[in-house]
């Protein structure tokens, strides 16, 4: 299963990540011991400097010091370090497994399941071993959300499809830069319920006054807190001075404690989120592209983003100095550091806080643009659908189910000449008639959100799709199952009705009632959708259906999945042929499985 040149390719690159995160946990634990050593054996040199002369104790504790600072900022970088190629290797590692028909490390998009959706709930858009489980490798929230939008609503990008071709290309080449990307951002809790705090800050008005002047005593008091000490120690001022206007630090801060609090609420640990948001931009601000759509995003978000996210990160975290009791005590008396950070934070979000959601949606469409170009990179033999320059609403040769496993994928040609034709297949039990529906449903929908398609050729004419394939009851609703169907055709009708240009697929319709009542219901269906210039494929079981290509042969004409039977054995082969199936296997299945005898 899966293509297995591809398979060594990331098998052996998740080894060698796993070669180099295993280097930095050797390197981390040198440096531990380092730590370790440098500060207690430091603490006797300095010790025994101190009682050979002073000169000597202080040149050996600003040496020890520095060294033990340098371990410190090495010990981070290494961690850093760590963490990515640990990232690296599961990335990997996740893609053999994802080569060999296991998706299980990839999110399912499960909360975006929509049964009343146009088509999503029918075509197993969402959900465990779903198509957006299938394509989903985003690291941030905001990627995932769009990739599912894009999903839910295809025909929206179907505008521009050549450009978005060209981006889906382009990443897809860029396999290094992609994983780089990724592994930045796995784990890092992008998304908006991690973040609602700051985007909460973000949309407030400061009412705190005049910042102009607050921003000058913020800076005065300080000064004068400095000096005062300064006099103090050079002995020309009396201490009491300067711890008045120290405890004055104190009370000033403490009258605005309720306010700091809030804000600090909201952005306290936004540092690390910050960080890693920061890194992605850098990442695919200092790559060159080629496409329009990534030049596009790189202007509005290139000299601005990765600045002001570092100036805005460095801020938070300043400001976590006050979770430290004593810190916090020392520097808000001295410097009135509470206000000092909160005045940055509103002239940062003054000036940022519109670009900032932009940005977020930005990185998010890029994000989302990755899984597409994985996707297109891991299924180099698919090929990019072109828009029928004769109205023909699809044409699909060797037309096969992305999710199906390719040694099993049975391929067939399939064309929908034009608007107002309508496709009735027909088959016997377990012919593959769904399966069909829903291969033609998925390469449609990716082929309007621009990706490639399961197909040796594709063209189409880009329209809405609407399904009515999997039709449930609702108890707590009081909807019985036929009731459910009704309402599911009556949709489809008020959307023709109103003109909306729209691609349907309908399995097995009006299935809630008896075989007569079904096919009279049936057929009167199919003559409204005919007077309503409907288009579309419908499967079924009733053969009787097959006789309107009679009455109207310039729009129906069937399709049919047949079986061969060989005694007590049935043959399915799922090919698609012309004219209406002629088998029925119903019995012999029930046979087979020991219900009947």
């Amino acid at each position: 299963m899966g293509d297995p040149e591809l398979k060594e390719y990331y098998s052996f690159t998740k080894d060698k990540y796993k070669l180099l995160s295993e280097k930095e946990k050797k390197l981390l634990l040198l440096i531990s011991f380092l730590r370790f050593i440098t500060f207690f054996g430091g603490i006797i040199l300095i010790w025994l400097g101190f009682a050979y002369s002073i000169t000597l104790g202080i040149t050996l504790f600003i040496l020890i010091t520095s060294f033990f600072l340098v371990l410190l900022k090495q010990y981070s970088f290494h961690t850093d370090k760590e963490e990515h190629y640990e990232n690296l290797e599961k990335i990997n590692r996740d893609e053999v497994l994802a080569l060999s028909g296991d998706y299980s490390s990839f999110n399912d998009g499960s909360d975006f399941i929509n049964q009343s959706h146009g088509f999503s709930f029918d075509t197993d858009l969402f959900g465990k071993s779903s198509l957006f489980q299938y394509l989903n490798r985003t690291s941030t929230g905001y990627g995932r959300e769009i990739l599912a939008n894009w999903l839910s609503d295809p025909y929206a990008q179907a505008e521009r499809l050549g450009p978005r071709q060209e981006t889906i290309r382009e990443i897809s080449g860029n396999l290094d830069w992609r994983q780089e990307f990724l592994a930045a951002g796995i784990n890092k809790d992008i998304d908006r319920d991690h973040i609602s705090g700051l985007v909460r800050w973000l949309n407030e008005e400061d009412k705190s006054g005049n910042t102009g002047i607050r921003g000058f005593l913020i800076c005065f008091i300080p000064t004068v807190n400095l000096v005062s000490l300064g006099l103090v120690i050079a002995g020309k001022l009396h201490y009491s001075v300067f711890i008045s206007l120290f405890l004055a630090g104190l009370v000033i801060t403490i009258l605005n404690l309720k306010r700091t609090n809030a804000i600090h609420r909201e952005l306290t640990g936004r540092f690390r989120f910050l960080s890693s948001l920061g890194k992605l931009f850098y990442l695919f601000e200092k790559k060159q592209f080629k496409s329009d759509e990534l030049t596009r995003i790189q202007s509005i978000t290139r000299n601005s983003a990765v600045s002001s996210l570092k100036k805005v990160s460095r801020i938070i975290q300043a400001f976590d100095n006050r979770m430290n009791i004593i810190v916090g005590f020392a520097l808000n008396g001295l410097l009135l550091w509470d206000l000092h950070c909160v005045h940055k934070l509103e002239k940062w979000k003054l000036k940022y806080r519109l670009s900032f959601p932009d940005w977020l949606h930005m990185l998010g469409q890029i994000d989302a643009y990755i899984s597409l170009g994985n996707y297109a990179f891991n299924n180099r033999s698919f090929t990019y659908p072109v828009i029928s320059g004769e109205g023909i609403i699809f044409k699909a040769k060797k037309l096969g189910h992305q999710l199906i496993e390719e040694e099993k994928r049975i391929c067939n040609d399939f064309t929908l000449p034009a608007k107002g034709n309508i496709c009735i297949i027909s088959g016997a039990n377990m012919a593959g008639k769904s399966t069909f529906l829903r291969t033609v449903a998925v390469n449609y929908i990716l082929a309007m959100a621009g990706a490639p398609v399961c197909a040796e050729e594709m063209s189409f004419t880009p329209v809405k799709l609407f399904t009515s394939m999997r039709t449930t009851d609702s108890l707590s609703s009081n909807e019985s199952y036929f009731y459910a169907e009704l309402r599911r055709l009556k949709l489809l009708q008020a959307a023709l009705s109103a003109g909306e240009n729209m691609f349907f697929i309908l399995d097995e319709i009006l299935k809630g009632t008896n075989s007569e009542d079904k096919s009279m219901g049936s057929k009167l269906f199919l003559n409204k959708l005919i007077v309503l210039k409907g288009t579309g494929l419908i499967a079924t079981h009733d053969t009787s259906l097959g006789t309107l290509q009679d009455e109207f042969p310039d729009v129906i004409f069937n399709k049919c999945i047949e079986i061969e039977i060989d005694g007590e054995v049935i043959i399915f082969d799922y090919l698609l042929r012309d004219g209406i199936t002629s088998r029925r296997n119903a019995v012999l299945l029930m046979k087979q499985m020991g219900i009947l005898d």
